[in-house]
């Protein structure tokens, strides 16, 4: 026992030794104090572009931001009206959003070449609100109300906005991610019986993901780069429980941190490896990533435990995360004020090593 205890412990330092070798993870606040407080929601695919909303006083403004141009507010739909930046293009130069004019809420489409625009109502609707963006740019997803309704939409230059319908039933829907060619999107419907998680294509339309057993209500919060992979909650009588979806193995639960009992994921790589969002737990809520070596990780311990996070800072919620799943950016506060960050963890050491490096610590943790 003693010699695998010893073993074990080894192993454990041997993998730390590799992380550092490979270079230490970066934590950086995203603006200063001039810029107010600042929300970030989205990041580019290669984790160098954030976009959120923030400002010091008046309407919220959208952002774009940069390590080398920091802040960059965007233009507004109307002067002087909110303005929210929800995600970006794969390189960083085509952002969707909402912003409200005089006749309501819009989505637009801003451009680094261009500006922003509203990208206008569904034929007859109210209002609309850009929450997702395809890897070029060319295709918008969201929510727009027409006749008393919400309904999920899809739009590009050459269709325009059209509604992606409803469940049998129901009244609602929204879409919250679509895949990078554009074609696949997801999120959720209400039904006759409760709000289900659903995926959508030209061929299939609107596909109820259906509910695990105990499950009320099913929504899908976002969508990997090739469509196949779906992240979103279930919820029962004991709150909410973040799953893990694909066609060929219906849903998987990813647990929580330790203590907890809910966790919300927000986004996932490219390839579908890694997902962030936050999780409750023993301590409280915090800002964490998941992937199927390591489970979740909280951000909190596991920067400390590298000495990347300065003292005074606590990471609740992580909203986006780069393709490769290397950077994340997410939301928190610095004694107490609210603030958004961005964390590097270096590649290729961290997320495959930290599994194994799980298992270490667990591992030694039994041989006190």
């Amino acid at each position: 026992m003693q010699d695998t205890c010893a073993r074990s412990i080894a192993t454990t330092l041997v993998l730390l030794a590799c992380l550092r070798a490979e270079g230490s993870p970066t934590f950086t606040r995203i603006g200063h104090a001039q810029d107010g407080v600042l929300r970030a929601y989205a990041i580019s695919a290669d984790g160098r572009v954030v976009a959120g909303r923030g400002g010091l006083e008046g309407p919220a403004r959208a952002f774009r931001w940069t390590r080398e141009d920091e802040v960059q507010w965007l233009d507004d739909l109307s002067p002087g009206q909110p303005t929210i930046a929800r995600d970006l293009s794969t390189d960083g130069r085509m952002i969707t959003g909402v912003g409200n004019t005089s006749t309501g809420d819009r989505a637009f489409l801003w451009s680094a070449a261009g500006g922003i625009r509203s990208l206008g109502v569904l034929p007859g609707g109210q209002s609309s609100q850009g929450l997702a963006i395809s890897d070029d740019g060319a295709v918008v997803v969201g929510l727009a109300t027409l006749h008393g309704s919400t309904t999920a939409f899809h739009w590009t230059q050459d269709t325009g906005m059209r509604s992606l319908g409803h469940l049998a039933g129901g009244a609602f829907s929204r879409a919250d991610g679509v895949s990078g060619d554009g074609t696949v999107v997801v999120g959720s419907a209400t039904t006759a019986s409760g709000t289900r998680a659903f995926r959508w294509t030209e061929g299939e339309l609107m596909r109820d993901l259906g509910l695990m057993s105990g499950w009320t209500d099913a929504v899908a919060t976002a969508i990997s780069a090739d469509g196949s992979v779906i992240v979103g909650m279930g919820s029962d009588d004991r709150g909410a429980s973040a799953f893990r979806w694909t066609s060929e193995t219906g849903y998987e639960l990813l647990g929580t941190l330790s203590g907890g009992v809910e966790a919300a994921p927000r986004d996932i790589s490219r390839n579908g490896a890694v997902i962030v969002g936050e999780s409750d737990s023993y301590r409280g809520v915090r800002a964490a990533f998941w992937t199927s070596e390591t489970g979740w990780v909280d951000l909190n311990d596991f920067l400390r435990s590298e000495g990347a996070l300065p003292s005074g800072y606590l990471l609740r919620s992580a909203e986006a995360v780069s393709a490769d799943g290397h950077v994340i950016v997410g939301q928190g506060t610095f004694q107490g004020d609210a603030v958004s960050w961005i964390v590097t963890i270096p590649a290729p050491a961290p997320i495959l090593l930290l599994g194994t490096l799980a298992v270490g610590r667990r591992r030694a943790q039994t041989c006190g």
